[in-house]
Order: C-alpha cells, then sequence, then structure tokens
C-alpha cells in the first residue's frame, strides 16, 4: 500500500549530513554546501533585491512579509540511481572532469555535498559497489562528484530515500540498533505495522540503507540483495533491493473520519484545533511525523495545519495518490 517517494532526506552517513528539514519545524536549515534552488521567479522589490544563483530573485522586503519558502534546499542524504544508462562519476564538480566510473540504476549513493554548476546542480557522493568486495573482504567504496538535478528543466537522475513517517512491512519485524552499524548493540525490535520516524539515512556497506529513528537508534531501510555477477568483463550486476520499512506517501488522501477531522496547527495533537474537515474531503498531505505511534500529516489543501492520518489499529485517511 505504501510506496517509496514524495519526501526527500537529509544523511550524515559515510561522508557528512544534515537534519530534517521542516516548513514548521526549528530544526530547518540550510547545510554547509549545500545548493538552492528557487521554485519560481519573482519580480523584485524595491527594496534590497538580488539574484540567486540558482535561478529567482530573493528580496529583503518579501522575506519580512511572505510566507515563504523563498528557496528549496537540495536535501543531502542517500539517493537511488535511477537513470536508465546510469550517471558518470567524475573527479571534480566540473563536468568534464575526468571520469571515475558509472553509477549503475538501482544503486544507492549518499550525497554530502551540492553546488551548482551552470544549470546544473552538482552532488560529491560515496557509494559502495553492491555485492562486489574488495581483497579485505568488505564492499569497495567509491567517491566522486554526479550531475543530480537539470535546474531548468526539474529531471533528475537520482530519487533521494525519504524521511518522515515509515511503517514496518517486513514479516519477520525489524531489528534497531544503538549505532549505525548492523552489528552494533541490539536496542530492540519493531514489530510489523509498527509508526517510526526517520531524520536522517546513511549509506553502510553492501548498498544498506539505514535510517537514523527520532526516537532513537539506527534501523536498516533497504537492504541492497544484489551480487556481482562476476565473469571477467561483464559487468552486469543485480542490484534488486528488499525493504525493511516503507515511507508513509506524500500526496492526496481521503478523509474517512465521519465526524469531522480535527486539523491542528502544530504536530502535536493536543495543539490548537484550526478547523474540522468533514468526510470524503481530499487533502495535501506535504510532509509526515510520528506522534506516539501515531501518523501525522501536515497538509497545505484546503485548510493549513496537521491532521491524524492513520496508527496500527485505526485509519483517518486514506492515501489516494501521490503529488
Amino acid at each position: 500500500e505504501f510506496q517509496v517517494g514524495g519526501r526527500h532526506g537529509n544523511g550524515n552517513g559515510i561522508g557528512n549530513g544534515s537534519s530534517k528539514s521542516s516548513s514548521s519545524s526549528p530544526k530547518k536549515k540550510h547545510s554547509r554546501g549545500s545548493a538552492a534552488i528557487a521554485p519560481s521567479p519573482q519580480e523584485p522589490s524595491p527594496s534590497s533585491s538580488r539574484n540567486l544563483s540558482g535561478g529567482g530573485i530573493a528580496s529583503a522586503r518579501d522575506a519580512d512579509q511572505d510566507v515563504g519558502p523563498w528557496t528549496t534546499p537540495v536535501p543531502l542524504g542517500v539517493y537511488r540511481i535511477n537513470f536508465g544508462s546510469g550517471l558518470p562519476l567524475r573527479e571534480t564538480p566540473e563536468r568534464d572532469s575526468p571520469l571515475l566510473g558509472m553509477l549503475e540504476r538501482g544503486q544507492f549513493a549518499e550525497v554530502v555535498e551540492t553546488t551548482v554548476k551552470n544549470d546544473r546542480v552538482r552532488a560529491r557522493c560515496i557509494s559502495t559497489d553492491g555485492g562486489t568486495t574488495n581483497a579485505t573482504g568488505k564492499s569497495s567504496v567509491s567517491s566522486g562528484w554526479i550531475s543530480l538535478l537539470n535546474v531548468k528543466t526539474g529531471s533528475s537522475g537520482a530519487t533521494c530515500v525519504p524521511l518522515g513517517a515509515y511503517v514496518t512491512v517486513s514479516e519477520h519485524g525489524c531489528v534497531v540498533t544503538e549505532g549505525a552499524a548492523e552489528s552494533s548493540k541490539l536496542k530492540r525490535t519493531l514489530t510489523r505495522g509498527t509508526c517510526v520516524e526517520v531524520c536522517a539515512t546513511r549509506l553502510e556497506e553492501s548498498n544498506v540503507v539505514r535510517g537514523l529513528l527520532t526516537s532513537g537508534g539506527y534501523a536498516t531501510l533497504i537492504s541492497g540483495t544484489g551480487k556481482g555477477s562476476g565473469g571477467g568483463g561483464s559487468s552486469k550486476r543485480d542490484l534488486s533491493s528488499e525493504s525493511y520499512l516503507m515511507p508513509v506517501p506524500l500526496g492526496t488522501y481521503h478523509i474517512l473520519y465521519e465526524v469531522g477531522l480535527p486539523v491542528t496547527s502544530g504536530i502535536d495533537g493536543r495543539s490548537d484545533v484550526v478547523t474540522k474537515l468533514a468526510m470524503n474531503t481530499r487533502v495535501e498531505v506535504v510532509e509526515t511525523s510520528v506522534e506516539n505511534g501515531r501518523v501525522r500529516g501536515r497538509i497545505c489543501h484546503p485548510s493549513h495545519g496537521w491532521i491524524s492520518l492513520f496508527e496500527p489499529s485505526c485509519r483517518w485517511a486514506k492515501f489516494v495518490f501521490s503529488q
């Protein structure tokens, strides 16, 4: 029922990282060394206007008066390569710098730094070579620069592993460890259907994506099961993967609650009620969080605020389609 997509993630794994970004959260910040793209051009105001490197114009007066956001940060964290022919990994941010290799479709890479070069967002990333190991028995690690985003067309060759609310989908549950490594001390086990919130992602050996939980500890989100096919000159590899937790998708939801679903001003369900939504109302969920095991969603239409989506034993809204 759940699918990957919609929510961008910031990671702090093999390299650097940043915390969860939210327009309604005090944790929001731009990471050092990261790109920011203006969502749409604006007319300059008479006071303190300046051009943004990614396109568009920002002004001091607009910032004082408008709600925002005025730019969208390109998130750090783990990405899945989705470009059909893969993405070239190069030595420097320059697109014509020496070629180091190729990241194949389906492979994961952790983006640790971004910059803008002309009409491209370039990203420094670190990747493990799937199931292939080196002479020490460990997965080989590659580092270099890829083109992450075309700022003119909005097209991207990689999809970010999202942050926010996740649901445990593995039949055998999911282990939470104290440290980022899978071999670190066991903290607890999540049973199937348990809802948790992921605030950062990182890439471990053998194409394993780990998530830092707001409740403490690390869990495996996706485990790369692909192995190298070996065989001399053949570079084809099975990059299939298995998901242990799945993100709660963003997009359109259908209200199921019969007596009016409260929309609150904050994530906390005890915060002030802004309005109530009638049954069959359709809403746009743009962010998710987990409060005491309950998945909460921030909506931007038809009202602004937070609603309860579901918990393991109850559902107040049904997912219709993604953004």
